[in-house]
């Protein structure tokens, strides 16, 4: 993903953190599937209800940015009379390169294996 600011060249900092959040919000569809963890901790039917909300993008240091977000979820097991809901709160950080490439530190991984418990 390509963040293109109106002022070249990028100057990192806390005033270019609403750009980036606008960014990120209008691009969210493609990456917030990453940023939803799994939801089995909860119940196996557990799962995401719209996506994500981006709460807000803070500058940490020079090329570094941390998005704090929000995702609903939701549990219906109608056999069991059972009916919740719930919101998670969560945030990733990633770096803004040179060229404008934004890079994420996904810390989720990608499928769940037993092999791992061993």
């Amino acid at each position: 993903m390509i963040f293109t600011p109106s002022s070249q060249p990028v100057e990192h900092g806390p005033a270019l953190c609403d750009a980036l959040k606008d960014f990120l919000i209008a691009n969210k569809s493609t990456f917030q599937d990453k940023l939803i963890p799994d939801l089995s901790y909860i119940d196996d039917m557990a799962h995401n209800v719209n996506g994500i909300e981006i709460q807000s993008v803070n500058h940490l240091a020079e090329n570094r940015y941390q998005i704090e977000y929000s995702y609903d979820w939701e549990l219906f097991l109608g056999c069991s009379d059972i009916n919740q809901s719930g919101t998670g709160h969560d945030h990733i950080r990633f770096t803004l390169d040179p060229e404008g490439q934004i890079n994420m530190e996904y810390l989720f991984p990608d499928e769940l294996d037993t092999s791992d418990e061993l």
